[in-house]
């Protein structure tokens, strides 16, 4: 992951007509070797491997809202929250200590407020997956900054989403996040 790919790395595969035309959909080709060559591996590759189109997406350069939603930015602190590891459309409920209480050994159970589950639209600029990310070499520095999709009901703000600005707006407040467990692709 990460190296660049070399239009002398591929080799042909020879595969019966009848099924090339199917393989082709989600596979990139022999002759199209030179699409893909020159740009970063988005994945670790073992000899036989086939590149993947999905793994070679475009990022997304814009999101796209539903009409009774809005995107608002929260910001996580950086040591209770790791962007590497979730992606746009992963599900996340912010998690607040109490304000004056530490949880930990002498206080273990510190009063918290959790408000959620709430869609990811963005991590900072990324709008994508990780690894494609990566692969287009974007900076993750600002991607503490967390957009979330927020709902409107009645002209306003969803409740949880005012109460996430609430606590969060003009503060320095410590905020920890929760990722919750993806869904299944069909």
């Amino acid at each position: 992951m990460g190296e660049t790919l070399k239009e002398d790395s591929f080799e042909p595969v020879l595969v019966p007509k009848r099924y090339a035309e199917t393989l082709k959909k989600y596979v990139f080709l022999y002759r199209d070797k030179g699409t893909v060559a020159g740009i970063k591996a988005t994945r670790n590759y073992e000899g036989g491997d086939f590149v993947h189109r999905e793994d070679y997406k475009t990022p997304a350069r814009s999101i796209k809202l539903k009409t009774d939603e809005r995107l608002i930015w929260v910001t996580v602190e950086s040591r209770a929250f790791v962007p590497a590891l979730v992606n746009p459309g992963d599900q996340i409920t912010f998690i607040f200590p109490a304000p004056g209480m530490r949880a930990g050994p002498s206080n273990p159970n510190a009063a918290v407020e959790s408000i959620g589950p709430f869609t990811i639209g963005t991590l900072g600029t990324r709008l994508g997956d990780i690894n494609v990310s990566r692969s287009y070499s974007s900076s993750r520095a600002e991607e503490r900054q967390v957009g979330i999709i927020a709902h409107v009901e009645g002209g306003t703000l969803e409740p949880k989403a005012l109460r996430l600005l609430e606590l969060t707006a003009g503060s320095n407040r410590s905020v920890a996040v929760a990722l919750h467990p993806r869904k299944k692709a069909d």
